[in-house]
């Protein structure tokens, strides 16, 4: 995605993705060898994939502890309260204090 490209542009060796969230795992698997075989395989080193947060949090090594968070997900499963479409509330919950990158709009809706 854009904003890990970016990322991995501007801080080469030093940016490492722990884990993919994907309920998809095939193509989150797919998506990983490209990029393990691609100018930014040093990022995804090492990188696992889950299907769920709750997968990640009950599996991750103690120093998989992210310090940032890009959230790539459509919009109809982010950005609300309500349970399964609250992503980011998640990640705040097993994360305080970690930094969110939202990649697609905030809103889902006009402004009134």
């Amino acid at each position: 995605s854009f904003p890990v490209l970016a990322c991995s542009t501007k801080l080469g060796p030093h940016l490492k993705v722990m884990a993919l969230i994907e309920p998809a795992i095939k193509h989150a698997n797919a998506i990983l060898e490209k990029k393990c075989n691609s100018f930014v395989m040093s990022t995804y080193a090492g990188t696992r994939v889950f299907k769920t947060l709750d997968n990640f949090v009950k599996n991750m090594f103690p120093e998989d502890r992210p310090c940032a968070v890009i959230v790539g997900s459509p919009p109809m499963f982010c950005r609300s309260l309500q349970p399964g479409h609250d992503i980011e509330i998640q990640i705040l919950k097993h994360f305080p204090g970690v930094t969110l990158f939202i990649e697609k709009p905030i809103a889902t809706g006009m402004c009134h």
